[in-house]
């Protein structure tokens, strides 16, 4: 029975030596019986990218990220999640992979919500898999009237507390037609609603926000957004506290910053945006 200690030493010796063909058997034997050990994951990740195999470089840096996201205590895992997130976002944002299978939710999250990573790429790869996927599927292969409907209902619950969707949409414009079709619909259903859910509500305005409100209002909303009276001059999506109804605030900034003519407010400095973006970098956004 191979001993995993000589194993080390003899995969150390290799992989000095860029002994690859040597160093692949060990490394495999090595993760068949330590799976979840995150730097072995690296490993494998750096072997296969100098092997040209882009998809299992890809599979092996998000385990590595997965797996050292899982055990932040045990010794190097800041090490290897810096070193793996940058591998995975290196990668998403310059080669198409098909990323079905490869990359875990938690570890998009992840990537979304890092600073040092082009969330638009990140998104451009996770999108399609959100979609496809629960809680969210559903309302993709609803009509988005339909969607929008179940989403705001108690039977949508977990796909408004999904935290991919929430860093998605807080993070990127989601570009597909089918996503801005359901944001159109959920935009009206949300403004007609009494007491939505405001976290999502905040969620979904801040997409808008990321889109410059960039669609059609219709005569019905216009005369909807009028009746909710002035935006706030607080930070309604930050979950300040404004000076007129929250909610009616929120529901304006589905249509417009709600910076806009404060006296505080500059294109360099956006206060608001300011508030918001740390409020979502403290967040803990489930998987």
């Amino acid at each position: 029975m191979p001993n995993p200690s000589s194993d080390y030493q003899a995969l150390s010796t290799a992989l000095q030596r860029g002994d690859v063909k040597t160093a692949g058997p060990i490394l495999r034997r090595l993760l068949k019986g330590e799976p979840t050990n995150p730097g072995l994951h690296h490993t494998a990740g750096e072997l296969a990218w100098h092997a040209g195999n882009r998809a299992k470089a890809l599979k092996h840096f998000g385990l590595a990220l997965d797996t050292a996201l899982a055990r932040q205590a045990s010794p190097q895992a800041d090490a290897i999640i810096a070193s793996a997130s940058q591998q995975v976002g290196h990668l998403l944002g310059n080669y198409a992979i098909n990323c079905q299978g490869l990359i875990s939710k938690p570890v998009f999250i992840h990537l979304l919500l890092n600073s040092a990573i082009d969330p638009q790429a990140i998104a451009t790869a996770a999108a399609p898999i959100w979609m496809d996927t629960p809680p969210w599927r559903r309302a993709f292969r609803l009509p988005a009237d339909d969607a929008a409907a179940w989403l705001l209902s108690a039977d949508g619950q977990a796909a408004k507390h999904d935290g991919l969707a929430a860093a998605l949409f807080t993070r990127a414009v989601l570009s597909d037609p089918k996503v801005e079709a359901l944001l159109l619909a959920i935009r009206t259903s949300l403004l007609g609603q009494e007491s939505p859910d405001q976290n999502f509500l905040r969620m979904i305005a801040w997409q808008w926000h990321l889109r410059d409100y960039a669609a059609v209002v219709s005569v019905d909303e216009a005369a909807q957004l009028k009746a909710l009276g002035q935006a706030s001059t607080g930070n309604p999506m930050a979950g300040g506290a404004p000076n007129n109804n929250p909610i009616n605030s929120l529901k304006r900034a589905l249509y417009e910053n709600p910076a806009t003519g404060r006296a505080d407010h500059n294109d360099t400095q956006d206060p608001w945006l300011h508030a918001v973006i740390t409020q979502r970098q403290q967040e803990n956004y489930p998987g």
